[in-house]
């Protein structure tokens, strides 16, 4: 019986791979459940009532997930599936950036504030950016703005690619608002 070997210098390429698959099944994953949660029902509504105490609170039950732009949620996997090089420029600027993760590391938290965490992922050479408000566009504002101050123009900051997200808590306030969110850089 024959034993199945993969190169040493191949094992980091199909890794690479595999991870780029399975972030094409999360982001489809996201989408359908994003589709599938657009046609629900309103929100239920329940009333607790606390013994032995007369006292009745009524609250609502939200199971609506925060809602994605479609388009941009497509636009940024195209990007991500089919990278446009950067220019020689945004390279060097990247390679400063890359130089701020925590030391002896690969990946991690290159910026934070108290409105956003920007984060290497080398494993997809990917930038991601973690909103922590409800005020989306200050955040990315301020993200793109810090790009730009590491030596990175517009298109290198689209070229990246660059991809936002809400955390847990921001992501909770503004899917009750019927809020859109746009996983895409401001200038993009």
């Amino acid at each position: 019986m024959k034993k199945l070997s993969i190169p040493k210098g191949q094992r980091q390429y199909y890794f690479v791979i595999i991870l780029a698959i399975i972030l094409v099944a999360i982001t489809i994953s996201i989408a359908v459940i994003t589709y599938q949660s657009a046609t629900q029902p309103a929100p239920i509504t329940a009333e607790v009532s606390l013994s032995p105490s007369p006292l009745t609170q009524s609250f609502t039950q939200t199971t609506v997930p925060l809602k994605w732009n479609p388009q941009a949620s497509k636009l940024l996997l195209h990007r991500e599936e089919n990278r446009t090089p950067l220019s020689v420029s945004d390279t060097q600027a990247k390679q400063r950036i890359l130089k701020l993760l925590p030391a002896g590391q690969n990946y991690g938290t290159v910026y934070s504030s108290s409105d956003v965490n920007i984060q290497y992922v080398q494993s997809l050479d990917l930038f991601q950016v973690e909103t922590l408000t409800i005020n989306v566009s200050a955040a990315k504002n301020e993200a793109e703005n810090w790009f730009k101050q590491e030596g990175m123009s517009q298109q290198g900051i689209c070229d990246l690619p660059l991809g936002f997200y809400p955390n847990w808590a921001s992501a909770n306030i503004l899917k009750q608002s019927n809020f859109i969110y746009n996983e895409l850089p401001a200038g993009c």
